[in-house]
């Protein structure tokens, strides 16, 4: 009978969501980075349901996964970046150096973009981008925030 459990337990394990690839990526994605000044490159970062996260540079032209944040963690991103409700907004208001912030789902893709100096971001937007930056960084730094 323990055997049956093991195997059980095993099985369960084993049935863990796949991790996804550059390829073959999930509809619910949370993007958001920085671009501009004197290279004019764009750093974004993709956060998944999952906890994966990639990064994407438009100069490497290269998409890659650096760290998975505990699933929890990233579901709370998530709903802290839903519940901005950033698909109500109309900001694109660029700078030479700007941050931008966006979600998307199976049914809407929408992207806030700010950094001009005649434009302040709400604090909420620019404490919840902070905060995933800081998630970002770590992750790259470290290889895995797990």
């Amino acid at each position: 009978m323990k055997s049956n459990a093991l195997i059980l337990l095993l099985l369960l394990a084993g049935c863990n969501n796949k991790p996804y690839t550059p390829d073959q990526l999930p509809v619910l994605q949370l993007r958001f980075g920085d671009g501009g000044g004197f290279t004019g490159a764009v750093t974004e970062y993709m956060l998944l349901e999952n906890g994966q996260l990639f990064y994407l540079n438009s100069m490497e032209k290269d998409t890659m996964e650096i760290g998975k944040l505990k699933k929890g963690e990233a579901k709370s991103l998530l709903r802290e970046v839903e519940a901005l409700q950033l698909e109500k907004m109309d900001v694109q208001e660029p700078g030479n150096q700007y941050y931008f912030l966006g979600m998307k789902t199976k049914d809407r893709s929408h992207q806030i973009t700010w950094g001009s100096p005649n434009y302040t971001i709400d604090p909420t937007i620019e404490a919840v981008y902070k905060k995933l930056m800081a998630s970002a960084k770590a992750a790259r730094k470290e290889g895995s925030l797990q």
